[in-house]
C-alpha cells in the first residue's frame, strides 16, 4: 500500500496486491457478518482468482502462487 508509484503499479506486483486486498476485504466483511458466504461469485481478469478464493474453490496460498506473489 506504500511505496513509489512505479513499484505499486508494476505488472508483476499489481495482481498479487489486488488479490490480497480483495481477500482481506472479504475476510473483514465476514468478520462483521459471521456465517456470510457468497451465493455466487464472478471475476474477470485479475478478479477471477479472488472470486475462486471467495467461494472456496481455490486456497488463498495457491492463488498467490498463480499470481506470482510470495507465500511465506
Amino acid at each position: 500500500m506504500e511505496g513509489p508509484e512505479a513499484d505499486l503499479n508494476d505488472t508483476i506486483k499489481h495482481p498479487a496486491g489486488l488479490l490480497v486486498h480483495s481477500v482481506a476485504t472479504l475476510l473483514a466483511f465476514q468478520e462483521r457478518f459471521p456465517g456470510f458466504h457468497p451465493a455466487f461469485v464472478a471475476g474477470h481478469s485479475m478478479g477471477e482468482l479472488s472470486a475462486l478464493v471467495a467461494c472456496g474453490a481455490l486456497p488463498y496460498e495457491r492463488a498467490l502462487r498463480l499470481r506470482g506473489g510470495a507465500v511465506s
